[in-house]
């Protein structure tokens, strides 16, 4: 037997995730029509998703091309002492370049991701990274070509 717990979402919460992840613009309105709900109703629920942490935020989707920067790159960081990569990951998440840092196994501590301008631009930012107290190491991948990118998956599987 199976006890879903107070905080979990149901599946009409489970749906209305499923609309702002195809559509973060879709109105209260067009979402309770889709989910035969009021829009007082769907205006709570999707309320109850955000004060419980299922909805982090709603932001806009940049086309950093457009803005020049052209080159994508990840990389892997080697931390000093295991017990410095959330300060290093945090100290990293302040440079403007970078859009991610995760802690990983392996050889490595940390992947790093971000976008700059050229390869100039990349020197001066791996530069910053390998200057950042605790880090060791770096192995930096430029992207040539995005083979794909989503920010949502199936989690009803």
């Amino acid at each position: 037997m199976c006890t879903k717990f107070e905080d979990e979402p149901d599946e009409i919460d489970l749906k209305l995730l499923r609309m702002l992840i195809k559509n973060g613009r879709a109105t209260n309105k067009e979402m309770a029509r889709n989910i035969n709900l009021s829009e007082p109703a769907t205006k709570q629920r999707v309320e109850k998703l955000i004060k419980r942490g299922y909805i982090k935020g709603f932001t806009a989707k940049i086309d950093h091309s457009r803005l020049g920067y052209n080159l994508a790159f990840h990389t892997m960081a080697s931390v000093k002492s295991g017990g410095h990569s959330i300060e290093v990951a945090e100290k990293l998440m302040e440079l403007p370049e970078i859009s991610s840092v995760d802690s990983v196994t392996g050889m490595y501590d940390l992947i790093i991701k971000g976008k700059v301008k050229d390869q100039e631009h990349l020197y001066r930012t791996l530069k910053k990274i390998q200057e950042t107290e605790y880090i060791s190491h770096l192995l930096t991948m430029m992207v040539i070509k995005s083979m794909g990118e989503k920010e949502a998956f199936d989690f009803t599987t």
